[in-house]
């Protein structure tokens, strides 16, 4: 696990933890281990025995053609894992497989109760893919505004402000926006999964778990 590239900057206590959340899975020989069009929630790590990847449209066979095969030691799965997008191969067990599985909700409970590291994970996972946020900060804003019309010209931005970081859940102090507030409210305006988490890179720059309400307007 922690030769994956996009968890090797991960703290030590977000590492045990991933460690802790695999799951062992038995695939028999000519079980899909992944099937193309499903969603990604799980990656893989083959353990034992190997494995073959199809990029036909439908169900490959026993006998059909593979684009390439997977060693035991690799992983897999993960592109679909974080970004949220459909599988987009088969793969095949080729004899007896034994996976170490990590599903997602591990990943999201790692963001959650270990903030610091989620810069750390999502510029990792950006630098192998090189994926860039579909939406952009100016329609972040243009969305904001359009949700949280200040009646009063003198206090723009109050509504928001009352919403994200006004500090009356005690999670944190005023003024500073938490990575759960920043997700509630990046929810609330419609921005996806993916993008709040490339967005929230450019964001906390400093790698805190947290920005300024400052610094978000700001963007």
């Amino acid at each position: 696990v922690a030769q994956v590239p996009f968890l090797q900057e991960v703290s030590a206590k977000a590492l045990r933890f991933i460690i802790s959340s695999l799951v062992d899975k038995v695939f028999l020989p000519a079980d899909f281990i992944v099937r193309r069009g499903d969603v990604g929630s799980e990656m893989f790590f083959l353990r034992d025995g190997y494995a073959a990847v199809f990029l036909t449209s439908n169900a490959p066979h026993w006998n059909s053609r593979e684009h390439h095969q997977i060693a035991k030691g690799s992983y897999f799965g993960e592109v679909a894992l974080l970004t949220g997008q459909l599988r987009t191969a088969w793969i095949m067990a080729r004899n007896y497989c034994v996976c170490s599985v990590l599903h997602q909700t591990a990943i999201d409970t790692i963001m959650a109760d270990d903030p610091t590291c989620i810069v750390s994970l999502i510029k990792n996972f950006q630098d192998q893919l090189g994926l860039q946020a579909k939406t952009t900060w100016l329609e972040v804003r243009k969305r904001i505004k359009k949700d949280f019309p200040d009646n009063d010209e003198d206090e723009e931005w109050s509504e928001l402000w009352e919403f994200v970081c006004s500090g009356v859940d005690g999670l944190a102090p005023a003024g500073v926006i938490t990575w759960t507030r920043y997700q509630l409210l990046m929810s609330r305006i419609q921005v996806g999964g993916l993008d709040q988490k490339l967005l929230w890179a450019l964001l906390d720059t400093d790698k805190n778990g947290f920005v300024t309400f400052d610094e978000f307007v700001d963007r």
